[in-house]
């Protein structure tokens, strides 16, 4: 059990240093740091990120696609961001909305044709539905 103890106190000091970069270099045009730097340095892996490669074609840093401000905007909303429903209570209803994906399923069906009305309020049927489950 020691063991594993340590080679998982390897894997999170890992990733909490060098390897939080590579792990959002992996993504960067979908993953944002959520952890903006460390004690040496405050923005270290915000700064890292803008100039990650992104693309699947072609690869350049996030930085030549989108503007400074744009970047700033992100970070500022990163530093802000609220878990959806967790503040009021509702996290276990985020959570199993995730798999079953309603909204999800209702834009599909509007894009598919669905009058949107009947796709909200079907949408709004099934998530009321999931929650009685997990209630």
């Amino acid at each position: 059990m020691d063991a594993k103890k340590a080679a998982a106190q390897k894997l999170v000091e890992f990733m909490m240093t060098d390897g939080y970069t590579r792990w959002i270099g992996l993504s960067p045009q979908g993953k944002f740091p959520v952890r903006s730097g460390d004690a040496s340095d405050p923005q270290r892996f915000a700064k890292a990120w803008a100039k990650l490669d992104s693309g699947v074609d072609r690869t350049a840093p996030l930085s030549d696609f989108y503007s400074k401000d744009s970047i700033d905007s992100l970070r500022e909303g990163v530093q802000s961001f609220q878990r959806w429903g967790f503040a009021q209570g509702q996290g276990a209803l985020v959570g199993a909305l995730s798999g079953e994906q309603p909204v999800a399923k209702a834009v599909a069906a509007v894009i598919g044709g669905k009058d949107p009305a009947q796709a909200a309020k079907d949408a709004q049927a099934q998530i009321e539905e999931i929650q009685a489950g997990i209630e």
